[in-house]
């Protein structure tokens, strides 16, 4: 790559620039050390430390510019993030926080030099604002265990109904969100995930919503056991230790709820023998026949009764436990 970034500068200026392996970074964190190698470089009498990216390291734009700013204070150099590969997207995110890049024959971002080369051939991206139904239920396979990484984009693709444009959308968007890397592998493309820890966890929460919407109140003749789903109180008591409740909870999609309701005797929530909760989006993730753990967890997440924050904590071992 150092030799790319070389001929890159050099085609841009028309003289080679000054590069040399850098040394001085004892005091830099392992985790940056380990994934990076340092070259300095003068450019128009500037001197900066490239910090190039060896392994492909899957960060948000705020996680390069923390390592930049941890490599800059230790050693006093003005530094640049230097990759090979990265999506147009992500590098918009890197100059609209004015952080300094270089990737060979796409883009140059060097402000301190007085150096911005735009990439005017790519279209430009806009910013997602939260993970679209499809998007989530991916990052929920892979957080329930149900995906293991590497994969490819294909296989991944095959467990789910939506249109192509809405699949690829969606890895669009986790990729935005640094959920996931693409890597070419023949003709075919790789998918990448984070490891599933509870760093990840706490990370895609943010993004993962709750997929209830409302909830009504049913009588049990009306239970129709292949598009109501059990879920709530009723699936949290039968996988942690908290007592069965009286009323029973069920899951039904929007789309089949308004499918069905017409022929639904609807109670009063508090007398009702079913609470029917409605969900967003299919309460089954692909090839599921139950709700699974971290679904139930976002529906149960903001619960104000500190028995069921107790259960949560549990359900959130035991997932924990069988990802390690």
């Amino acid at each position: 790559m150092l030799t790319d970034t070389r001929n890159y500068i050099q085609q841009l200026f028309g003289t080679a620039p000054e590069i040399e392996l850098f040394h001085d970074v004892a005091n830099v964190p392992m985790i940056i050390k380990g994934n990076y190698t340092f070259y300095k470089m003068v450019l128009n009498s500037v001197s900066l430390l490239l910090m190039v990216d060896r392994h492909k390291m899957m960060l948000a734009p705020s996680g390069i510019e923390k390592y930049l700013q941890i490599v800059h204070e230790q050693t006093g150099l003005m530094t640049v993030f230097v990759t090979d590969t990265m999506p147009s997207w992500q590098r918009q995110r890197l100059i609209a926080r004015k952080i300094q890049f270089i990737v060979p024959d796409k883009q140059l971002f060097l402000p301190s030099v007085g150096v911005v080369l735009s990439d005017k051939k790519e279209s430009p991206f806009v910013e997602p604002q939260k993970l679209a139904h499809c998007a989530q239920e991916i990052l929920l396979m892979v957080l329930n265990g149900f995906v293991k990484a590497p994969i490819s984009q294909s296989e991944l693709y095959s467990m789910f109904s939506c249109s192509r444009q809405t699949f690829y959308m969606a890895l669009s968007e986790l990729e935005y969100f640094a959920f996931l890397t693409k890597e070419n592998r023949g003709k075919s493309k790789v998918l990448r995930f984070p490891p599933v820890d509870s760093s990840f966890f706490e990370q895609a929460g943010q993004y993962l919503e709750n997929p209830v919407k409302k909830t009504v109140g049913i009588d049990k003749k009306d239970v129709v056991s292949d598009w109501m789903f059990e879920s709530g109180m009723t699936l949290l008591s039968q996988r942690t230790m908290i007592a069965e409740q009286n009323q029973e909870e069920r899951a039904i999609s929007l789309t089949q709820f308004n499918k069905t309701k017409k022929q639904l005797t609807l109670l009063p929530i508090e007398v009702s023998p079913i609470i029917l909760q409605i969900w967003s989006r299919n309460p089954l993730l692909p090839q599921c026949k139950q709700v699974d753990d971290i679904s139930l967890y976002l529906t149960l997440k903001n619960h104000s009764d500190e028995r069921v924050q107790m259960a949560l904590d549990e359900l959130k071992e035991k997932f924990y436990a069988e990802r390690t």
